[in-house]
């Protein structure tokens, strides 16, 4: 368990950083709900409604760790995360944390795979030029002035 708190602690800063936030943890006893509602809300570029944004007692937090388990597995990944209990995740329990901390870095890790592929995409059709021609009808058509096997590399990728 210590290679997989150390693991997740790495994953989590990992994160942190590229989410923009200049803090660090050391331990997963740093990490609290609130972390892993503002990952969350970096990650998936939203905010969660109803959350306590300075929760003050365990209450508070068990119910923001409620509301992030809840929107994370019904609205953005249909996951069943029952085996994460609010509690437990409030309690700041390394497995609980774990568990939702392996979730986070997978959902960053595609998420930014996206983003980097789109932004690739955006840079490739700046340096093309728009066509109007005419199709057999007479109705106006764009083409872009690319090649036919530049459009399939990029479907295929």
């Amino acid at each position: 368990m210590a290679g997989r708190r150390s693991e997740a602690v790495s994953h989590v800063n990992v994160m942190l950083e590229a989410c923009g936030f200049q803090e660090r943890i050391e331990t997963l006893d740093h990490c609290t709900v609130s972390t892993f509602v503002c990952l969350f809300e970096s990650i998936f570029f939203v905010r969660i409604d109803d959350i306590e944004r300075q929760p003050r007692t365990l209450s508070d937090q068990i119910r923001n760790a409620t509301i992030l388990l809840d929107v994370l597995s019904n609205q953005a990944l249909c996951l069943n995360l029952n085996s994460i209990l609010p509690g437990r995740l409030a309690s700041r329990d390394p497995k609980a944390q774990c568990d939702l901390i392996d979730v986070l870095f997978n959902s960053f890790v595609v998420m930014t795979d996206l983003r980097s592929k789109e932004n690739q995409q955006q840079e490739s059709n700046e340096g093309e030029e728009e066509q109007t021609v005419e199709d057999e009808g007479g109705e106006e058509v764009v083409e872009l002035s690319e090649t036919r096997e530049e459009y399939e590399r990029q479907v295929k990728e």
